[in-house]
């Protein structure tokens, strides 16, 4: 559903972020809790069954173990109760509507009368005196259509959401200054500038002349 990856992405996002912005861990301890939580995310929450794969290699239960979307839905609910508080009870209505059954408070209508005759399937009962007949109605075309609005205009919310959560994921763990810091390059890495004259070989291997081959393109 649109609710639960919103919850995730943002759970996700928020774990990384503060990740991120852990000033008491060395570089190196921090890219390795950021990886962390990506593969809870990436392998562990999308495909359990590696998880025996990756205990095998040695990592805690703790780090293996798949992220619950209830409990990022609480997060997400207590991360801005104005605006997203309203997702943790939703997302119970979310789990009747979707998981309904004779017992549905979502999609099912029950009221009473006062007879003597009562209808059961292809057949009936009838009472000697007057009673409190109960009927329940499931599913309940009315019932269906109040939750189907209600869902539609909470879905849009969430897509918005999820928009949000995913272009609020760090695309980095560094800063571009630790990365000038640490490498050299604002790029991660160091930049090496190569000069290539027309007579040389051609960098891509095709054992041409520079001026034969890529060189022709300039």
């Amino acid at each position: 559903m649109i609710l639960e990856s919103q919850a995730l992405l943002w759970h996700v996002g928020a774990g990384l972020r503060e990740t991120k912005a852990n000033s008491l861990l060395s570089p190196e301890d921090r890219g390795v809790e950021f990886f962390k939580r990506i593969r809870r995310a990436r392998f562990l929450t999308s495909s359990p069954e590696k998880k025996p794969e990756l205990m095998q290699l040695g990592l805690k239960a703790s780090d293996v173990e798949p992220y619950k979307v209830a409990d990022c839905v609480r997060s997400l609910a207590a991360s801005d109760n104005d605006k997203w508080g309203w997702v943790h009870e939703h997302y119970k209505v979310l789990c009747d509507y979707v998981h309904a059954n004779l017992s549905s408070q979502t999609v099912s209508r029950g009221n009473g009368r006062l007879g003597n005759k009562a209808q059961l399937g292809l057949g009936g009962i009838i009472t000697p005196h007057e009673a409190l007949i109960g009927r329940h109605e499931y599913p309940s075309a009315r019932a269906w259509g109040l939750a189907s609005r209600e869902a539609t205009e909470k879905a849009l919310k969430s897509l918005e959401g999820t928009i949000l959560a995913i272009n609020q994921i760090p695309t980095t763990l560094y800063t571009e200054e630790e990365l000038l810091k640490n490498t050299g390059s604002a790029l991660g890495f160091p930049q090496v500038k190569m000069t290539v004259t027309p007579n040389d070989l051609c960098p891509c291997g095709s054992g041409n002349k520079f001026k034969k081959c890529h060189g022709t393109r300039r």
